[in-house]
């Protein structure tokens, strides 16, 4: 696995990194697995009111979906909720899952997908997700079940999120090439 450096796209550009920097949302971390695995390591950063993931999966080993844990917390303290239509219908699609251990982000698939993930991580509260996610069908002839919303929470008031932890729900492999980068606003 590669690690992607603080400051790597802005350093170029004469911009600070940190908290001080012109643009946020600020850099904080990242990685890209090098080869297949049902995690990314580890993501350590410090403490910022609001969060932004940004992941990118190539493909799974099988039917997952990538998920996050917060703090490495395991604990049944989270819940999610998926809403889906599939290509064609009209019938929406509600999968929530409550007392789980961990914020799925979107509906299990075996195909890539993009993820971008909100939370809000304000000292004292809840930590509520709001994703925005889809997967394709790897055909350009047949459409994708659109994911309509995916949102969580981690229900955690005594800390703010400073440890992201990305990995499967089902335990199935993330494909060599996928990416995630976490950044943060105050």
């Amino acid at each position: 696995m590669s690690s992607i450096s603080p400051g790597q796209f802005v350093n170029n550009l004469g911009q600070g990194y940190g908290p001080d920097s012109v643009f946020p949302p600020v850099y904080l971390t990242g990685a890209v697995l090098t080869a297949n695995a049902v995690a990314f390591p580890t993501l350590l950063f410090p403490a910022y009111n609001s969060l932004l993931v940004m992941i990118n999966v190539t493909g799974y080993g099988g039917t997952d979906v990538v998920s996050l844990r917060f703090n490495g917390d395991s604990g049944a303290n989270y819940w999610d909720r998926t809403l889906t239509v599939a290509a064609g219908g009209v019938v929406v699609v509600d999968t929530p899952t409550v007392s789980t251990t961990l914020i799925r982000q979107g509906a299990p698939i075996n195909k890539g997908r993009q993820v971008m993930a909100q939370i809000g991580n304000l000292l004292a509260k809840s930590k509520v997700v709001m994703v925005q996610n889809q997967f394709g069908t790897g055909a350009a002839g047949t459409a994708a079940t659109i994911t309509a919303g995916t949102a969580g929470e981690w229900v955690n008031t005594t800390a703010q999120i400073t440890q992201i932890d990305c990995l499967t729900a089902g335990g199935l492999n993330i494909l060599a090439g996928s990416s995630i980068m976490v950044y943060g606003c105050l």
